[in-house]
């Protein structure tokens, strides 16, 4: 009677029909028609959507995560070398030119460079000892930062060198 006078009563109100009337309409699925349409949905799933990938899949990306942390641990030692090796290196690259342009001005001694004699072999010979420095540092370590030396923790470095 609530409805009625909600609605104003009258035709309208008993034209509603229950809300779960409509369920009395359906027919129940079976177990067998549940588990005859899971075997159906899974022949049409395709391989990559199976759990087992999904554990075989997490479990590689696991072993690669804890491989990537692991393995590099282990040269650790040269990777803190490599920054000062690397400058170093290219430090004793740039005092051999400036050497070589030095020595060079030197004995052409023709008048055109911008430094005296004086101001030149002091220059090469500023040069030389930072050029002996380094390359000290780079082959033996202890200096410009440089822990180990390249001449005990590198075979293809002796070879070339040396060799």
């Amino acid at each position: 009677e609530q409805r009625k006078r909600s609605n104003g009563g009258g035709a309208a109100a008993e034209e509603e029909e229950d809300p779960v009337a409509w369920r009395s309409t359906l027919r129940e699925v079976t177990l067998a028609q549940k588990q005859a349409i899971r075997t159906a949905l899974r022949a049409f799933q395709p391989w990559t959507s199976s759990p087992w990938v999904y554990s075989l899949m997490f479990a590689g990306m696991l072993a690669l995560c804890i491989l990537s942390i692991v393995y590099p641990a282990r040269f650790i030692s040269r990777l803190v070398n490599l920054g000062p090796t690397t400058n170093a290196a290219g430090r004793r690259k740039y005092l051999a030119r400036a050497c070589s342009h030095l020595s060079r001005e030197l004995v052409l001694n023709d008048g055109f460079s911008r430094m005296e004699k004086e101001e030149l072999a002091g220059a090469l010979q500023f040069y030389l000892d930072e050029f002996h420095e380094a390359d000290a540092a780079v082959r033996l370590g202890g200096a410009k930062g440089i822990r180990v030396g390249s001449d005990y923790r590198n075979k293809i470095h002796n070879e070339v060198m040396y060799g």
